[in-house]
């Protein structure tokens, strides 16, 4: 009896000292917990959690989710490059960083010095990136360090690959000594982060730093992003920024608000492109509409270039711009603007059924750029109401009002007590014939809101080649048989019909990559692409490829919109991708190509040639100038001229120069 109680004893005693172990879901994707209270030496399940979260990564695998339970965790022993995210999920299982439902769980930075260019989080890593994964539910705050350190850093697209796919939401950001979040690619112009999604967010008190570079939120060499629901509150310089080669951004319903009386700088500065490498970039296709901008601002929105870049396909319209707090200096609602002397492009610029009300020095409307830079510039269906000491509406001193470029139609211009004016190079006080220059009855500018009154000149007055489908408030327009001018559409109902849902968008096609785009017959040839729809509804994926012996073969792509296929005939092919979502809208891309060459076989080569490139990550391609050929398996001799090119392994072992090359290799010939 004493052995069996001793044995029982020893039993529990062992059994005690083994570890918990992670259990995974039936899905095969495992749950880890972080406490303020765990330990790092723990199992990390919900009854021994883990006690920092970068334990929690480590542990982790793909598509995991980690939970912190509610608690403030100081984030005193990370490395100036904070806690790196190192895991990715799949579309199907996201890779999640949480906090627990229902609690508050604040990560501390006070205990950190950031260096620059890094983040409190960081998502990706150089040569390294990360995909599908989801921040939600947590508090960062007090992050300081050098000069571009931000709470959250996502990175990196370079040749290696892009990170993609990664959701931000109900964050709050709060005291940060620079940046609050930052999206950022090290080659924009080819590999971009995207499909970026930031929701539900708060960010206040950031850059605070005198002399503070950079944005609260920027986006540099991005696409396909989605920023929505968002508020920020006393941000000292720019809040929301999108910068070189950034492009297919949608910006709705968020509030940014500034109430020192020392301005911000922007609330959303589109700020254009570069000249890179020969070639001018451009941020493109972003559409900023139902935001509310509380100021003072330097201006409110700024489409900008920086160092000869440009900006093109930019959409504003039902914002309301509210300039009513108090500074020293003058402000701007809208400001088109460029930089230095260098020479920029603006094209295709849309600021629409927008209120602005500016009771600062300053003009509702800036256009601070040259003739010469700007083509297809519209401003129509607008509310610009002044106060104070501003004299003008619009501000245009080195442009003529006569310019083709412009297209300004049925706005509305007003001064709380003097006459409606404009300046121009070619003189003041001119404005569109369709315009009105009158008093909008607000219901109550003084309480911030710009509602029509019954009596306003707006109502029905827009020019309806500008119209948008619906307001600010996500009424229908139009209530009656024109459009109104401004933000809202008067509803002369008290009962408001219920908000439509934002129209059906077609899903875009972005980012199609072969990969090598020239290979061997027989070898496998990948095709890849990104799918952003707005409406997350995606339906069927098609590429549809041209042979080269012009039959056409249709492949569906996988969730992953990617095609691994083996190739044997010779030649150029020629492929499109099509998408078809479940609202019946479609899309289809330009066309691609890629090519296919003989296997390569033993050869010597000896000769003149010119251009010698890499063309993958096997293959050099060679252009012929006067060659001698004589390949091995089988038998050949061949004199080689400039119609022909040569393809030879990258391991070609002998002397291959700009003008000559010699050696015995894998080599194979394409005659044009």
């Amino acid at each position: 009896m004493e052995k069996g109680v001793a044995f029982l004893l020893v039993f529990l005693l062992v059994f005690s000292l083994i570890p918990v172990v992670n259990v995974s879901g039936l899905d095969g994707y495992s749950t880890w917990y972080v406490s303020p209270a765990g330990d790092d030496r723990n199992s990390g399940d919900i009854l021994h959690p883990f006690r920092s979260l970068q334990k929690a990564i480590h542990a982790s695998s793909t598509g995991d989710t980690i939970y912190l339970r509610g608690g403030r965790y100081n984030v005193i022993d990370s490395p100036k490059r904070g806690i790196l995210i190192n895991r990715s999920g799949t579309a199907d299982s996201w890779f999640t960083i949480a906090g627990y439902p229902g609690e508050r769980v604040v990560l501390d930075g006070a205990g950190c010095f950031i260096g620059k260019n890094y983040g409190l989080l960081r998502i990706g890593e150089i040569n390294r990136y990360q995909r599908y994964v989801r921040i939600t539910n947590l508090v960062i705050e007090n992050v300081f360090g050098v000069s571009q350190c931000h709470a959250i850093w996502g990175c990196y697209g370079n040749k290696f690959g892009s990170t993609h796919h990664v959701r931000i939401d109900n964050v709050t950001i709060n005291n940060c000594q620079y940046g609050a979040i930052k999206f950022w690619s090290e080659y924009p112009d080819r590999y971009q982060t995207n499909n970026i999604t930031i929701e539900n967010c708060t960010i206040k008190n950031t850059q605070w730093q005198s002399g503070s570079m950079g944005e609260s939120v920027t986006f540099y060499g991005a696409e396909n992003i989605v920023f929505k629901d968002n508020v920020f509150r006393n941000c000292r310089k720019t809040m929301l920024c999108f910068g070189n080669d950034t492009h297919n951004a949608l910006v709705y319903d968020n509030t940014f608000t500034h109430t020192s009386s020392s301005k911000g700088t922007h609330a959303i500065y589109i700020a254009g492109g570069n000249f890179e490498s020969g070639r001018r970039t451009y941020v493109y296709n972003i559409s900023c509409f139902n935001n509310l901008i509380y100021g003072p601002f330097d201006s409110s929105i700024c489409v900008g270039a920086e160092a000869a870049g440009g900006c093109k396909d930019i959409a504003i319209y039902n914002n309301i711009i509210n300039d009513n707090g108090t500074c020293s200096g003058s402000t701007v609602g809208f400001k088109l603007q460029r930089t230095g002397n260098d020479y920029h492009r603006f094209s295709n610029i849309f600021f629409k059924h927008n209120t602005i009300y500016d009771r600062n020095t300053g003009y509702a409307v800036q256009l601070n750029c040259y003739r010469t830079e700007l083509n297809t510039i519209v401003i129509a269906n607008n509310i610009f109401q002044s106060n104070g000491d501003t004299l003008y509406q619009i501000s245009a001193p080195i442009v003529n009002f006569t310019d083709s470029c412009f297209d300004f139609s049925a706005n509305l211009y007003a001064h709380t007590t003097k006459a409606a004016n404009t300046w121009w190079r070619d003189g003041a006080g001119k404005f569109e014939a369709n315009s009105i220059r009158a008093s909008p009855q607000f219901v109550d500018r003084t309480t911030g809101d710009f509602h029509l009154s019954t009596d306003s000149p707006a109502i029905d007055a827009a020019d309806t080649t500008y119209g948008v489908s619906w307001d600010y408030d996500g009424q229908l327009r139009p209530q009656n048989m024109r459009y109104d001018i401004g933000a809202f559409e008067y509803v002369s109902s008290s009962e408001f019909p219920p908000a439509p849902p934002i129209p059906p968008v077609p899903p875009s096609i972005t980012d199609v990559r072969v990969t090598p785009t020239i290979q061997q017959s027989g070898d496998a040839l990948n095709i890849s692409c990104g799918i952003f729809d707005i409406n997350n509804c995606v339906d069927d994926v098609l590429i549809h490829i041209t042979y080269p012996d012009t039959t056409i073969h249709t492949y569906p792509l996988t969730q992953k919109y990617s095609l691994d296929q083996i190739y044997l005939q010779t030649g150029t092919y020629h492929f499109i991708i099509w998408v078809h979502d479940a609202n019946n809208n479609t899309n289809i891309s330009e066309e691609y190509t890629f090519q296919i060459i003989p296997r390569l076989t033993k050869a010597l080569v000896v000769g003149f040639i010119s251009s010698p490139r890499a063309v993958s990550d096997s293959l050099i391609d060679v252009n012929a100038e006067l060659v001698l050929y004589i390949g091995f398996e089988p038998l050949a001799f061949k004199l080689l001229s400039s119609y022909e090119d040569i393809y030879v392994s990258e391991e070609f072992k002998g002397f291959l120069g700009a003008q000559f090359i010699v050696g015995v290799c894998d080599a194979a010939v394409i005659s044009e």
